[in-house]
C-alpha cells in the first residue's frame, strides 16, 4: 500500500480522532502535519471556543406540553439553552424531582446536554476533546432517562466532572466521578449508611471503572 500523503495522514487522524473536519477548516488542516494537529488538541483551552460558544448562545429547543389542572400551565415555545453554566444547587431548586412539574420541564437540563453535545462534536475546534468526552461519559456511565435527580445533575456531571479531565490524572477524575451527584445517585451510593452499606457502587468500581472482574 502507497504511504499517505501529508494532506491524507491529517485528514486520516481527524476523521478517527475526531469526527471530522469542520468545512472552513478543511484548506488550513491539509496543510498541517498530524503531530502539529496532535499537539494543538491536547493543549486545547478550557472551555469552548468561540464558533461553539456563538452556536450554543444561538440555539433554541422546543419546550411544549399541556395544561395540567391545579399543576401547571401549558406551554409551547422556543426556548434557549438556559442550564449549561448553572450550578447544581440552582438547578436543583429549579428542577426539584419533587415539585409538581411536567415531564418536558423535569427532562429539559438533560435535553440542553444533549443538544450541547452534539453542536460541540459539529463545529468544535478540538475535536480529540469531544472524542474524548464521550468515550469517558460511556465509561463512566450514568442513566439521565430512568431518574430525574440524574436528569437534573447531568449538566453539572458533564461540565464540572468529564469533560474538565478528558486529558488529566484518571485518579483525580476517578475521585470526581465518585463523589458526584449523578453517579451519587445512579449507582445508589447516597442511600448507603454505616452499618447497613450499599456495595453498588464499591462493585462497579472496581468491576467496571478500575480493576475488572478478575
Amino acid at each position: 500500500m502507497a504511504d499517505r500523503s501529508a494532506s491524507d495522514s491529517i485528514l486520516f487522524a481527524i476523521n478517527r480522532l475526531g469526527y471530522g473536519p469542520r468545512a472552513e477548516d478543511y484548506d488550513a488542516l491539509r496543510r498541517m502535519d498530524v503531530n502539529s494537529w496532535l499537539d494543538e488538541q491536547l493543549s486545547a483551552p478550557a472551555g469552548d471556543d468561540d464558533h461553539v460558544q456563538e452556536r450554543l448562545m444561538s440555539c433554541k429547543l422546543r419546550i411544549k406540553y399541556d395544561d395540567a389542572p391545579d399543576k401547571w400551565h401549558g406551554l409551547d415555545e422556543m426556548r434557549p439553552l438556559v442550564t449549561l453554566d448553572k450550578p447544581i444547587e440552582s438547578l436543583w431548586t429549579v428542577y426539584d424531582p419533587q415539585k409538581q412539574m411536567s415531564g418536558p420541564e423535569k427532562a429539559r437540563a438533560r435535553q440542553e446536554v444533549i443538544a450541547a453535545t452534539m453542536l460541540r462534536a459539529i463545529y468544535s475546534k478540538y475535536q480529540l476533546r469531544e472524542v474524548m468526552a464521550q468515550f469517558w461519559h460511556d465509561h463512566f456511565h450514568v442513566n439521565a432517562f430512568v431518574d430525574d435527580h440524574i436528569a437534573t445533575a447531568l449538566v453539572s456531571y458533564d461540565r464540572d466532572v468529564i469533560r474538565p479531565h478528558c486529558f488529566g490524572n484518571f485518579r483525580q477524575m476517578l475521585e470526581a466521578v465518585a463523589s458526584s451527584t449523578a453517579m451519587q445517585y445512579y449507582l445508589s451510593n447516597r442511600s448507603s449508611r454505616a452499618g447497613a452499606a450499599n456495595e453498588n457502587y464499591a462493585r462497579e468500581l472496581f468491576e467496571l471503572h478500575t480493576l475488572g472482574r478478575e
